[in-house]
């Protein structure tokens, strides 16, 4: 069977036992899977595809313990990879919902989307505020000043390290005292530069045109004792499928509903209820870690959210974190994008 006829055979809950065991302590990012589950179920596969998908064992080669993996999945375009014969191994007696989901977990291994948003992270750090133009000067005079010149290259404006110069940590103990001081410190300076990075980032993200958000609003998060973010966005049909049409902003046909029905999808709207559920069921955290969140909705003004289904949603938010400090808002943005986006920001003041 093709991973498309797979995934089609089981339901998201039936894998979370399993992806919950290969996750271990990163249980906050489950919802993820579900997302990246629901788009690949409204996805067509690609048409005249041929490969496979191998379920095995491995490890013998490196001497370790064996493990069953799947195998050439990773980095694939979805539409090819749901196109993929699965093809299970000798000996690997699984349920079809743990096969189901360590499938699920190698092709998002990279945590790329159909769209590889995570391919941008790789080709480079784009210099968006001051914070990242200091961390940027920095890592240029460690890599003038502090590698020699036969281990450093350049290409494409971009600075490159030999792997044989990472070797010096191994004999770290020849470096005297001022020098090890000295990383010391660069290290702290990276780290915190990185951290206000971020925070200003997230500021930027929040702040952009069409946003009920002000840079005043959010400039605190630039004080903030930590914090950390996570992105969800709804998963309430087709997921870009040409020639699909999904009527109504929230997926119900506008020439069948009633009256009556009009004024519920008023009252509530799915793509607000798939982001909640992303939450309240799927993402499991310490709350007590924190006492301050920031949550902002991004919709498109062509498949808008109405106000009571928003005035709902937040409400159900600030029961469902309970602390003092909740700040939300919105982002219309003019696209022909008909799900919904959200970020949720969780800070200790």
């Amino acid at each position: 069977m093709t991973l498309k006829e797979l995934l089609n055979k089981v339901d998201f809950d039936s894998m979370v036992p399993y992806i919950e065991k290969t996750e271990g302590k990163h249980l906050d990012s489950i919802y993820g899977y579900r997302e990246a589950y629901d788009i690949l179920r409204y996805m067509k596969p690609a048409e005249n595809f041929k490969g496979e998908a191998r379920v095995e064992w491995s490890g013998e080669e490196y001497g370790d313990d064996q493990w069953i993996g799947v195998f050439h999945l990773d980095g694939d375009n979805w539409e090819d990879a749901l196109a993929k014969k699965v093809v299970i191994g000798e000996n690997v007696n699984l349920p079809i919902e743990e096969i189901a989901a360590k499938c699920l977990w190698e092709i998002t291994f990279y945590g790329f989307t159909p769209e590889h948003e995570g391919w941008e992270r790789l080709r480079g750090r784009k210099l968006r505020n001051k914070y990242d133009v200091m961390l940027d000067r920095l890592e240029e005079s460690e890599w003038r000043h502090q590698t020699p010149r036969k281990y450093r290259s350049m290409h494409n404006g971009q600075r490159f390290i030999s792997g044989d110069w990472g070797m010096k940590d191994l004999f770290r103990k020849r470096m005297n005292r001022s020098k090890r001081m000295r990383e010391h410190r660069q290290e702290k300076r990276s780290k915190y530069l990185e951290s206000m990075s971020a925070r200003e980032n997230n500021i930027q993200d929040l702040t952009v045109t069409g946003s009920s958000f002000v840079y005043g609003d959010l400039d605190f998060l630039l004080t903030v004792r930590h914090g950390i973010r996570y992105d969800f966005r709804s998963v309430t049909g087709p997921y870009r499928q040409p020639g699909t049409e999904i009527a109504g902003p929230a997926g119900i046909s506008t020439e069948t509903v009633t009256e009556a029905q009009d004024t519920r999808i008023a009252i509530r709207d799915k793509r607000l209820d798939y982001i909640l559920e992303s939450i309240t069921r799927y993402q499991h955290l310490d709350l007590s870690q924190y006492d301050n969140a920031v949550f902002c909705v991004r919709y498109s003004s062509q498949y808008p959210v109405s106000n009571a289904a928003l005035a709902g949603f937040w409400k159900q938010i600030r029961d469902f974190f309970c602390y003092d400090d909740i700040r939300t808002g919105t982002i219309i943005e003019n696209s022909d994008e008909r799900e919904v986006k959200a970020v949720l920001l969780l800070n200790k003041m």
